[in-house]
């Protein structure tokens, strides 16, 4: 489904820019983009369905609960996916 994968590029842009945003993930401007590329991958994967009309609608995320499905599953995924992010250890709530 072509809107399905539009959405879920869309999230990943979003989460992208978000990490970009606080420029944690690395030491240099390609680090960060390149960790937080990959991150944002596995973040649209775990996002709940709530944060991603959210994000897709432009509207509050507050009092939705936690952005991931499972939290501990998403870091999991996240360091198994995205190994350069492990010295940085990325704060995964989303904020």
């Amino acid at each position: 489904d072509t809107t399905q994968a539009q959405q879920t590029r869309q999230i990943q842009q979003i989460l992208e820019a978000r990490c970009l945003k606080q420029g944690q993930l690395g030491q240099t401007p390609d680090q960060v983009k390149a960790n937080c590329g990959c991150l944002a991958k596995v973040g649209a994967k775990h996002l709940q369905p709530a944060w991603r009309k959210a994000m897709l609608e432009g509207s509050a995320e507050q009092g939705l609960g936690p952005p991931m499905d499972d939290q501990v599953q998403f870091q999991i995924d996240a360091l198994q996916t995205c190994p350069a992010i492990a010295p940085y250890q990325p704060r995964a709530s989303g904020q």
